[in-house]
């Protein structure tokens, strides 16, 4: 609160003329990175095209938007299960659970058009590619590559979508 204080360049008792108390701050910071996100996922969830199609822009736009609000997407990350056990916290939790159900959707839509594989567990896969964009994200992984970037987001989708290995052709 303090140091939230100094950067608003007031005391940290003032914080609370704005605010009930530190969730209440909490949610408004996320709020914000879930107010560009959640219809951001609907629009690519209900875009043309087959799953896989679908899952590639929900990671562009997953990308894309946590570099906007890196932040938000950190502090958000990090603070989850705090956020999940918090009930003034119920309406983050509600958004968080709707861009769930879209990646599901999204997972199982290219699960039945057989463009995405139908016998991986889908919770482990949604799992391996929130993983994949908080690495990209979180700046402490930087001695690992270059900064993130909009442009990351397309290896994250072609080791996702097409793993490492190459094809016998594509050795030679």
């Amino acid at each position: 609160m303090r140091d939230l204080a100094a950067a608003c360049r007031i005391q940290p008792a003032s914080l609370y003329a704005h605010f009930d108390g530190k969730d209440q701050i909490l949610e408004e910071l996320i709020r914000r990175y879930l107010d560009a996100l959640v219809p951001a996922f609907r629009e690519a969830a209900d875009a043309p095209g087959n799953g896989a199609a679908r899952l590639a822009r929900m990671v562009e736009v997953s990308v894309e938007l946590a570099l906007t609000h890196r932040s938000e997407f950190l502090l958000f990350s990090n603070d989850w299960n705090y956020i999940l056990r918090t009930p003034a916290l119920a309406e983050v939790v509600e958004n968080t659970e709707e861009c769930r159900r879209l990646w599901s959707r999204v997972l199982e839509d290219g699960a039945r058009d057989g463009s995405l594989h139908a016998d991986l567990d889908r919770g482990q896969v949604a799992r391996a590619i929130f993983g994949t964009i908080r690495g990209m994200i979180d700046t402490s992984y930087d001695d690992m590559s270059s900064t993130a970037s909009p442009q990351g987001a397309a290896t994250a989708i072609a080791v996702l979508l097409h793993g490492l290995a190459c094809s016998p052709r594509s050795r030679r």
